[in-house]
């Protein structure tokens, strides 16, 4: 087991896992670019939203990474956008320029049509 995940006490572990289990989410997001080496850029979050910020400063606490975002409209959101972070401390695998992602963005372009 890492050594940062060894800090986190059990009960705030649990406690984190259940509320992204519940308000987390996943986002693949697709742009369209002349300079990008397939023509496509393919990107990958993970985002948790709240208007109250709390357990979003614990997630950001114990996972050592990510930041907050504030909208407008007062909601905030603790957002993991780094590769690195999101395999190894969010726990996605495949992410990165690997087969894995290749095959995504493959997919992706044959769902648009081009």
């Amino acid at each position: 087991m890492e050594q940062w995940l060894r800090k986190i006490l059990p009960q705030i572990g649990y406690y984190l896992a259940g509320f992204v289990d519940g308000e987390g989410s996943f986002n693949l997001s697709l742009r369209r670019g002349e300079d990008y080496r397939y023509g496509w850029q393919l990107g990958l979050s993970f985002n948790v939203s709240q208007r109250d910020q709390t357990n979003l400063l614990l997630l950001k606490k114990h996972l050592g990474c990510g930041g907050l975002k504030t909208r407008m409209d007062g909601v905030h959101s603790f957002v993991v956008e780094n590769s690195n972070s999101l395999r190894e401390r969010v726990g996605v695998s495949g992410v990165g320029d690997g087969p894995a992602r290749k095959n995504i963005l493959r997919a992706a372009i044959v769902g648009t049509g081009r």
